[in-house]
């Protein structure tokens, strides 16, 4: 074949050379060319199937000489290493489905593998890498196996040697198998040398600094710990000491360490962190602090990266490998981390190691919710892993923790001790040590002698008032060295003067007292409370430039506000406050957040039982002041803040962190990200947040969207839009205070040099408690006086707001991809096509002025399709919403399940993997909180319904696919039915399997339930059988369930258990007893087809049925006689679903639609729902019947909005069916569009507005539009070879027949004198006719019977050129009809763009097989030969055509549907789902053929782009039309 490619070239370079006349030569140097295209795509063909079968081949042998032998010899190691065990799994699995490809591959049919050669290379060449990255993953696994296998053989070598001399026949048989495994091992390694060496990354993965870089920060914390001084806190450090050092057979696995706040826990485990790590003892540790949330979230990974940084070699090759397997670990479940990251790598630990500490510190101060998940995996894995592991847990005593610590299975694994019942004197013996070591370094500026300062009476004095608290202690230190006060004589005889002992709650009194004492300014002490409330507060901590930004009022400078927090405040707080800075210059004030000492403070000041009322803090008010500091501090953004340009992405541009950090100041991207959650806790009924609200509805909506997409938070902004329309949703309005930040009458003076001066003369923005209670009287007064007037504007302006904020969440949801990838695109892509009938584009619509325009096709309002998703990569086969309805899952042909947040369709956690073959059906438990998946891989899997991660191991018991399960209503038993013909029950709590299969059936069990009592089991059947079963014993009830002649497909119980109802294959419904399984009454026939899915309402009185013979039926369920035939899709019924209040039904059909029906008279509501391109498979109602999910085999699930608005419509459709083509007139001022309904339709290119009435034709579908240039004549062609014409100017709506072809018509063209129109036809015909009689001029002409494509005439009418489907080009005489020269096999195989330039010297058409179809073909029009490779050439034609008259260009969105510049591969614009596909370029109008025929006008975004990115409209068309070689 080589030299046959040789030769050819050899040919065509010779008689490219040779001196041949000129209308000879192209037709014989095509010859070689077109004979070396054949024997390529031939060899393609043929490398593809050699391809393909050798993969087989390779897989067949790994698996029969590798694999088996492989996983016999290994099974220690696998039970050693679960993560190697589990890689095999999935190694066979992914063989499974290689093999199915290949097959399905091999056996297509020659055509379709010629057609399809190099997509059919690309696809081979994935298998290929999907195997090698199989046997990657197992080659590393088995690396790790043996080197677990060597090092235990290198350790136990004497003792192997011993045991062999001295051990029984059979142990000396054990120990030479243990010789056999390790010569398997070295002969497998052998084997794997040969394979491809582990590539750069694998190695890399091994690296600890690697690993840290993909687990992230792995710092515990402790380093901000101070440890106990030397010497002190001995008695509880030798308790855990002794328990560490217990013997594994008696010791507790866990320690617990209790004790009030400031006792000194943190202390103990910063000692013990330390004492470990220099014994080497310490594998990993955690502080959690109550106010670093986000960063205790990441608590395991930490952990786990530590744990990577031990010593245990083993160890660190199993983290390495669950990341390898996991990459996007750091975003998986906790118990997925866990398990991966933690459980499974120190399971390998044997028990010959040495101890190794874990220590969770304060774990009372983590989110209760993530805490409680960690004790309960601790508690779970206690009794399972190795006995040297040792968990060290410190907590409040009080914590809501407690009932998970003294709760099976943790209590039976736990030792605790309360530092409460530690002996008091030596508690006082420390706490002395303590004030002896750090007090002269914390006086020694004040002091003359502070080594022995303040001596051993007063020193013990301190003691006693201590009373066994550390904290009171550091604290106490505090306040004695303060460095405002720079006296510790006199704040000693403060601390001693009282006669009784001053408890933690005094102690911080008196720091309150001596920072803001009695006789200080109103003013100043509400100062004091608002800045301790909002540091109180904030979702995260905080640093002085945020703080004084948010409360800093618009009148006053926001320097000297600063200042004045920072002297007359924060210095006076450092005993309870770390303030990281006490500088003066703006780096300061952005150092560092602030932070409190210690967690008692906040429970002091928020508790009126023990914090002076003065100091009281109402986290509730703080919420308020912080809700209006973020509100007002929003007002800063603005359209574009940070100066980028329209066509970026944000992933595009380099220097985006340092734009960000120069536009939006800390404050500004704290108000964007926290402002919701503020919002949600503040008191409902606010008066000043509902105005403030309003006010950022009206105004700063789009511009706190942008912001979030710089940050790159948009994925959280339904969430917070959800957190908003939730808190304005308040039934009545009740007056609020005005809160302290929102008066003018704040501090006006420059800063003063001592505090006294800040407390006596200064005039504070935050009012006293008295100022605001005459605020309030007078505020009340006003309302009182207007109340029936300031009711009614308060809820209209509340119900304004509510509007915007309900579009604003629609319009996320709608366009979360383009807000998502681009900040700016929020205003250029996303506002253009939100609904223009909505309170959002009608206030907001003015920022897209310079964006895309929709000239008609823009919906007015938004779609019952709250949300799409498509994570899934193939075939959706079940979908549910859990009854809590926050959670939609849904299982895949993919092999996974996915978690949907309800809300914003936003994926929870990532892919559930673990099935090996398709997910078939599921269940949510009645909880809300765990997920039942059945598969085609025989197994049942438990799912934790709340992050995914899987529970247990796989529930085996079937031999064949899993066709259904249920769950009982108490959420104890889990019922299965399979194509074994057998139903299984299992334990929901372990998911062990109850007694034995249930055998019965004759035929695949297609569908089981559950009674509401959980006593019975219902099953139905391919063996045309239902039976009924106890669930308790299995034994079988009743008689067996006779009747239908054909398999069941379907049933459902009626809600009040009476009876049962059962639809077949046979046509028909039946019904039955519920106890005894008798029939009642007859048949209930109707169906003309299979019955494929039924409900019974929940009043049990009405039957609604779907078949394949597309019509549901209602009948009545007691009677059986139908009520009514429902009729409106076109495909079969796939799914039914009926509202908990019985009042609608949802319909799911194969023709890709969802439809509403009324349930008592079976009436449609509404249209159908559209949306999904595949079946719709699956449906499931949310529990308060408002919404429903649908999924599909187009790979997504949707959530629709169930309640109907007669005026939420979509663009209205300009035809009843498809677009099938369009035509646009010579002076490019009217589009006509064709459709299969059979009607024209006549548009204006600049409005977008329809002209005239509907042209109606006699035909069939049309195929193809021909305007005449004087724009009164339209001709039209059909499929069923009918041509047509329309007087535009006689108006008359039916087309008269002009003529007729054999077959359909494919194509036409108008002769420049207006008279005579070229038809061509699949019949391989040309045919001229005489426009005004219709006759036809002269005979038809043929070339051959291929079907001619494409035609076009010359600007004189002398010649015409044809195109045929086997890409041969012809020229023909307009007078004769006799062909003009040679017949040449170079044109193209289908255009829509094909004409004459209009000099006539020319022939272009745009090329559909180049990329996008973005390259044209030029054939000079006398030879017909293909000039394109000549640029010159090129170039002119392009200088004489009017590219956007005769060459329509398409614009070709990259996946995501993102419209990019050819040439630059710069970013345009981003279109809508519905707006992809065929688009055609007029000017500067896009028009989309497509069922709205959307008119897009593109002229204004065009100009706002950079000079640099296009220079004009014109520049765009022509890179349209050009790749980047000619352009």
């Amino acid at each position: 074949m080589e030299g046959a490619k040789q030769g050819l070239q050899i040919l065509s370079t010779g008689l490219n050379a040779a001196p041949i006349p000129e209308p000879f030569k192209s037709a014989v140097t095509a010859i070689p060319d077109i004979a070396l295209q054949i024997i390529t795509i031939v060899a393609a063909v043929k490398g593809n199937v050699e391809d393909a079968v050798g993969l087989a081949v390779y897989i067949a042998n790994v698996t029969k000489t590798t694999m088996r032998p492989f996983e016999d010899k290994l099974r220690g190691s696998l039970d050693k290493s679960p993560t190697m065990k589990m890689r095999i799994v999935e190694f066979r699995g992914v063989l499974e489905l290689v093999k199915e490809e290949i097959t399905s591959l091999t056996s297509r049919r020659l055509r379709d593998r010629i057609f399809n050669y190099e997509r059919d290379a690309l696809k081979i060449g994935a298998m290929k890498k999907r195997v090698d990255d199989a046997i990657g993953l197992v080659q590393l696994e088995t690396i790790v196996a043996m080197g677990y296998e060597v090092d235990l053989l290198s350790q136990g070598q004497e003792r192997i040697l011993e045991q062999q001399r001295l051990a029984s026949q059979e142990q000396r048989a054990a120990a030479q198998r243990q010789e056999e495994n390790q010569k398997f091992l070295i002969q497998q390694q052998s084997l794997l040398s040969q394979q491809p060496s582990m590539s750069t990354q694998e190695k890399e993965d091994a690296d600890i600094g690697f690993l840290i870089r993909r687990l992230g920060d792995g710092d515990s914390g402790a380093a901000k710990k101070q440890p106990c001084l030397d010497g002190t806190r001995e008695p509880v450090l030798e308790r855990i000491a002794r328990w560490i050092e217990q013997p594994k057979n008696i010791s507790k696995r866990c320690f617990l360490l209790v004790g009030p706040a400031g006792s000194g826990k943190s202390a103990v485990a910063s000692t013990l962190a330390h004492q470990g790590k220099e014994s080497g003892r310490l594998g990993a540790g955690f502080f959690f602090r109550r106010d670093e949330q986000e960063r205790n979230k990441r608590a395991i990974l930490v952990i786990a990266c530590q744990l990577a940084s031990w010593g245990d070699q083993r160890v660190r090759w199993e983290i390495a490998s669950a990341m390898r397997g996991e990459p996007d670990m750091a975003q998986r479940a906790p118990e997925i981390q866990f398990q991966k990251l933690i459980q499974e790598p120190l399971q390998i630990l044997d028990s010959t190691s040495q101890p190794l500490i874990i220590i969770l510190d304060a774990l009372d101060e983590c989110n209760y919710q993530f805490a409680s998940s960690l004790l309960r995996l601790v508690g779970k894995w206690l009794a399972t892993y190795p006995a040297q592991i040792k968990i060290f847990i410190t907590s409040r005593g009080e914590s809501h923790l407690q009932r998970f610590y003294y709760s099976e299975p943790m209590n039976s694994q736990l030792q605790s001790y309360s530092l409460a019942d530690e002996n008091k004197q030596s508690v006082e013996k420390d706490i002395g040590a303590y004030f002896r070591e750090t007090l002269p370094e914390l006086v020694g500026q004040w002091v003359a002698e502070p080594s022995n300062w303040p001596g051993d009476e007063r020193r013990k004095a301190l003691v006693e008032k201590a009373q066994g608290l550390f904290l009171w202690a550091t604290t106490a230190g505090g306040i004695l060295g303060d460095p405002n006060v720079r006296d510790p004589e006199k704040q000693l005889e403060r601390l001693l003067a009282s006669d009784r002992d001053i408890h933690l709650d005094e102690l911080y009194a008196g720091i309150l007292d001596r920072a803001c004492p009695q006789t200080v300014d109103a003013d100043l002490l509400a100062l004091f409370r608002t800045v301790l409330g909002t540091l109180l507060v904030a979702r995260i901590p905080i640093n002085t430039h945020i703080l004084a930004s948010l409360l800093c009022p618009e009148d006053l400078p926001y320097q000297a506000f600063a200042e004045r927090i920072r002297v007359a405040v924060l210095a006076y707080l450092q005993a309870v406050l770390i303030v990281p800075t006490i500088n003066t210059s703006d780096a300061a004030l952005d150092a560092g957040p602030i932070r409190f000492v210690h967690t008692s403070f906040i429970d002091y000041v928020t508790d009126k039982s023990r914090c002076d009322p003065r100091f009281l803090l109402d986290p509730d008010e703080e919420h308020e002041k912080m809700t209006i500091g973020c509100l007002r501090r929003i007002q800063d953004l603005r359209r574009n803040i940070c100066d980028l340009q329209p066509s970026s992405l944000n992933s595009e541009i380099l220097d985006l962190k340092q734009r960000i950090q120069a536009h939006m100041p800390p404050v500004s991207q704290y108000a964007c990200t926290q402002v919701a959650a503020h919002v949600s806790a503040t008191p409902r009924g606010s008066v000043v947040v509902h105005g403030l609200l309003e006010d950022f509805a009206q105004t700063k909506l789009l511009h706190w969207l942008e912001g979030l997409s710089l940050l790159g938070r948009t994925q959280e902004a339904v969430g917070m839009i959800v957190l908003m329309e939730s808190w304005l949703k308040t039934p009545s309005l009740s007056p609020s205070l005005l809160p302290p930040t929102h008066s003018r009458e704040f501090l006006r003076r420059q800063p003063s040099s001592s505090h006294s001066e800040h407390a006596s003369s200064a005039s504070m923005a935050v009012q006293s408690p008295s100022r605001r209670k005459r605020l309030a009287k007078g505020v009340l007064r006003i309302i009182r006086s207007r109340s029936s007037t300031h009711t009614s504007i308060a809820s209209d302006a509340r119900t304004r707001t509510l509007a915007l904020l309900y579009d604003l969440r629609r319009f996320v949801m709608e366009f979360r991809n383009p807000i998502t990838e681009s900040s700016l695109h929020v205003y250029y892509s996303a506002l253009p096509f939100a609904p223009s009938n909505t309170a959002l584009s009608r206030i907001y619509g003015h920022f897209a002025e310079d964006g895309v325009k929709v000239l008609r096709g823009r919906p007015t309002q938004w779609s019952q399709t709250l949300w799409t998703a498509s994570k899934h990569s193939d075939q959706i086969r079940c979908v549910a919403i859990s009854p809590d309805r926050k959670t939609v899952v849904s299982g895949s042909q993919d092999r996974t399940l996915h978690l949907w947040d309800v809300t914003t369709g936003a994926p929870v956690g990532q892919a559930m993997k673990r099935h090996v073959g398709a997910v078939i059906c599921l269940a949510v438990f009645p909880d809300s909180r765990t997920i039942v998946s059945g598969s085609q891989d025989r197994t049942l899997r438990l799912w934790d319904a709340t992050t995914g991660a899987p529970i247990g191991e796989a529930m085996r018991g079937h031999s064949s696919q899993v066709n259904c399960v249920a769950v009982s209503l108490d959420g104890k038993i889990i019922v299965s039915g399979s194509t074994d013909n057998t139903l299984c029950r299992w334990d929901a709590a372990t998911g062990a399997p109850i007694g034995d299969a249930l055998v019965g059936h004759e035929g695949t069990v297609n569908c089981v339930a559950v009674s509401h009592d959980s006593r019975t089991i219902v099953s139905a059947s391919d063996d045309c059988t239902l039976r009924q079963w106890d669930a308790t014993t299995g034994a079988t009830i009743g008689d067996v369930m006779e009747g239908h002649d054909g398999a069941i497909n379907c049933f459902a119980v009626y809600p009040d258990e009476r009876m049962i109802v059962s639809g077949s294959d046979d046509h028909t419904l039946r019904r039955w007893h519920n106890n005894t399984g008798r029939p009642v009454g007859k048949a209930l026939i109707g169906h003309t087809n299979f019955v494929s899915c039924l409900v019974v309402s929940p009043d049990s009185k009405t039957i609604v049925s779907g078949s394949y013979d597309h019509t549901l039926r209602l009948w009545d369920a007691i009677t059986g006689a139908t009520i009514r035939e429902m009729r409106g899709h076109t495909q079969t019924i796939r799914c039914l679903a009926v509202s908990c209040d019985g009042r609608t039904i949802v319909s799911g059909s194969g023709d890709h639609t969802l439809r509403q029906w009324e349930a008592t008279t079976g009436t449609a509501i509404g249209k159908a729902l559209t949306g999904h391109e595949g079946t719709v498979s699956c449906l499931a109602m949310s529990p308060d019947g408002k919404s429903v999910v649908s999924g599909s085999y187009d790979y997504t699930i949707r959530l629709w909005d169930t309640i109907v608005d007669s005026a939420v419509e979509e663009a209205t459709k300009v035809h009843d069916g498809t677009v099938t083509c369009l035509a646009v007139s010579s002076d490019r001022k009217t589009i006509v569009s064709g459709s299969n309904d059979c009607t024209l339709r006549r548009w204006d290119i600049e409005t977008g507005a329809p002209i005239g009435k509907t042209l109606t034709g006699q035909g069939g579908v049309f195929n193809c539009l021909a305007i005449a240039r004087d724009g009164r004549t339209i001709v039209s062609g059909s499929r069923d070879g009918v041509l047509l014409q329309w007087d535009v100017v006689s108006g008359a709506s039916i087309g008269r027949v002009l003529g007729r072809h054999a077959e359909a018509i494919t194509c036409l063209a108008v002769f420049p004198d207006q008279k005579t129109i070229a038809s061509g036809s699949e019949d391989g015909s040309l045919r001229l006719w005489n426009v005004t009689s219709g006759a036809p001029v002269g005979k038809a002409m043929r070339g051959d019977s291929v079907p001619v494509l494409c035609i076009a005439v010359s600007p004189d009418g002398e010649h015409i050129v044809s195109g045929s489907e086997n890409r041969t080009l012809r020229r023909w005489r307009s007078a004769t009809g006799a062909l003009d020269g040679e017949t040449l096999d170079s044109g193209p195989v289908k255009s829509k763009t094909f004409d004459f330039s209009p000099d006539g010297g020319f022939i272009v058409s745009q090329n559909p097989s180049a990329s996008g179809g973005k390259m044209i073909d030029v054939w000079d029009a006398v030879s017909l030969r293909n000039v394109s490779y000549q640029r010159d050439a090129v170039m002119d034609v392009v200088k004489d055509v009017d590219a956007n008259t005769i060459l329509p260009c398409t614009f070709v969105p990259i996946e995501n549907g993102w419209v990019l510049q050819p040439k630059t591969r710069k970013t345009m614009f981003w279109l809508p789902p519905g707006l992809r596909g065929e688009m055609v370029l007029q000017g500067d109008v896009i028009v989309v053929r497509n069922p709205t025929l959307p008119f897009i006008n593109i002229s204004s975004y065009v100009s706002s782009l950079a000079p640099t990115e296009v220079q004009s409209l014109a520049d765009v068309s022509l890179r349209m039309l050009f790749p980047p070689d000619i352009s």
